[in-house]
């Protein structure tokens, strides 16, 4: 059996993509993202830093804040079948 590589979605204020391999911030070219996803990832990412980043990144627990871990879950999701699972492991840290 192959190694997956683990990379894991979580914002981080100054990064504007929130995709993590095992040693660093990945790019959406380097995984071969469509830009549709890619943007939209981006854009959850800029969100985050626009609305919670100065809280320390610990946002409360509102509605706004449960619909952009929503739409975090739906992109993991979507990363996922872009990138295929026998390569990747993605997981949601946020």
């Amino acid at each position: 059996m192959r190694h997956k590589t683990r990379l894991r979605v979580f914002p981080d204020e100054g990064d504007p993509f929130p995709v993590w391999g095992p040693r660093s911030g990945e790019s959406p070219e380097r995984l071969g993202l469509s830009l549709a996803l890619a943007e939209a990832l981006q854009a959850w990412q800029r969100q985050w830093e626009r609305r919670w980043a100065a809280d320390d990144g610990e946002p409360a627990e509102g509605p706004e804040y449960l619909a952009w871990r929503a739409e975090g879950h739906e992109l993991v999701r979507r990363l996922r079948t872009e990138l295929g699972r026998h390569r990747f492991e993605v997981v949601a840290d946020f």
